[in-house]
């Protein structure tokens, strides 16, 4: 079994074609994806609010689709109000913050209250982490709100030994889209713990049958390997 636990609800791919939730779900038959934590392109480029609600009528309808909802730090109050409309749905298991109000990458300024109305829910929270400097943020951010368990999304990209640092702070959820680096997963997997380490493609933006070969390459025992795939996930969004 396996769950990709970072893929994106677009209307087109990165090419132009026609994309949707055909297209996820013929990607996860193709690579033996059982699960897939989605969140909605959308909701991360341009109308969270309208994004969101699409996002949760595709869940809604197939059991193999689960959803992760997307604030927007710039408008917190409504944030807030989608937040608690959608969170306690059971086929959400996660929140995912892309953007930061005033930096590129979600921050601990810009997230703060929002983050104190999140602590009533035991779901993780997404953060994208493209480079070191959204990494060394999503530390500050963790720091600050230990109850809660935060998703180093795409793990700092090719910085990816950015995040090796902070692997004491054990809300801290490596997630494997990002770059394509051969010693990435076996490094991150020996810092965290392969308990902690999670699937993900960052598909369509990156190929599912490539994230997985990267990491069934790594070099890891079998055991850490299933861990990585499915049981961490697994656990971790309660599916």
């Amino acid at each position: 079994m396996a769950i990709d636990a970072r893929v994106t609800l677009r209307r087109q791919d990165f090419l132009g074609m026609p994309f949707g939730p055909e297209a996820i779900l013929k990607a996860m038959e193709r690579y033996r994806i059982d699960t897939a934590v989605v969140c909605s392109g959308m909701a991360v480029d341009a109308d969270f609010r309208r994004g969101n609600a699409e996002l949760i009528e595709v869940i809604n309808a197939d059991p193999r689709l689960y959803g992760c909802v997307v604030l927007n730090p710039a408008y917190p109050e409504e944030s807030v109000e989608t937040m608690r409309a959608l969170m306690n749905k059971s086929r959400v298991v996660a929140m995912g913050l892309f953007i930061g109000a005033s930096r590129p990458h979600p921050n601990i300024d810009d997230c703060r209250d929002m983050l104190n109305s999140y602590r009533r829910y035991t779901k993780p929270v997404m953060l994208h982490t493209p480079n070191a400097a959204a990494v060394v943020a999503a530390a500050e951010i963790a720091k600050e709100f230990p109850g809660i368990k935060f998703i180093l999304g795409s793990m700092g990209g090719a910085d990816w030994p950015s995040v090796l640092p902070f692997a004491k702070q054990l809300n801290l959820v490596p997630e494997t889209s990002g770059s394509f680096d051969s010693e990435k997963i076996a490094a991150v997997a020996e810092a965290y713990g392969p308990h902690r380490v999670i699937f993900g493609s960052d598909f369509p933006r990156s190929d599912i049958a490539a994230m997985l070969a990267l990491v069934q390459s790594s070099g890891l025992p079998k055991e850490s390997l299933a861990m990585i795939v499915n049981d961490n996930a697994k656990k971790l969004f309660g599916i």
